[in-house]
């Protein structure tokens, strides 16, 4: 865990945003102007899963048709993306993830994925909803 805090200390001084650890995972606050993005940071196996909310459970679940259009709609922007996965989470939110393996991670790497996760899920959580609440 030492590690991956130095990390996110250093991404979190290079971008000027907050970073909070906790005992199971860390938070980066990422603002930029009026946008805003919250990323968690978790070991999971052997990799750091960075994870950020697109849609909440109530905007996901509101309706079964709703529900298998953003899968649609998740499913092609995959499709166009190397570094974000979009995926529903076990709380039913609609959010964006990159895994990738803790043994070669390094600073540089952790920025251009904090950069593009809070990128790609602004711009979704923007198109679907008009809002920044994520």
């Amino acid at each position: 865990m030492k590690r991956i805090h130095h990390m996110l200390e250093s991404v979190a001084q290079s971008l000027n945003c907050e970073c909070q650890h906790f005992q199971h995972h860390s938070r980066l606050s990422v603002g930029h102007g009026t946008r805003h993005q919250d990323i968690e940071v978790r070991v999971v196996d052997d990799d750091y899963e960075l994870t950020s909310v697109v849609l909440p459970t109530s905007d996901v679940t509101a309706t079964a048709d709703g529900w298998r259009g953003l899968a649609r709609l998740a499913w092609q922007r995959n499709a166009d993306s190397d570094i974000v996965t979009f995926t529903f989470d076990d709380r039913d939110r609609l959010v964006g993830r990159v895994r990738h393996p803790a043994t070669t991670m390094d600073i540089e790497e952790m920025s251009l994925y904090v950069q593009s996760l809070v990128r790609e899920c602004d711009r979704f959580e923007y198109l679907l909803s008009g809002l920044d609440r994520y």
